[in-house]
């Protein structure tokens, strides 16, 4: 669904694909741990350093599980 790329919130490093059935799943590794009593909120002007571009499948199919019958 999409190519692996590295968030600039969290950091990690990750891939996201779609399944047979169409569910939409995030694969990965490295995010950050949060520590509740230090954790600043930010905002961010992108949501990843690299990567993270979507497939020509992705870019012409409806997002989400809904298959309409018909």
């Amino acid at each position: 669904m999409q190519s692996l790329g590295r968030h600039t919130n969290d950091l990690m490093t990750s891939i996201y694909i779609t399944t047979p059935s169409s569910f939409q799943i995030e694969l990965g590794h490295g995010g950050l741990v949060v520590d509740d009593l230090s954790w600043v909120a930010r905002t961010y002007n992108k949501p990843s350093y690299w990567g993270h571009r979507f497939s020509s499948a992705a870019q012409t199919r409806a997002p989400g599980i809904l298959n309409p019958i018909g």
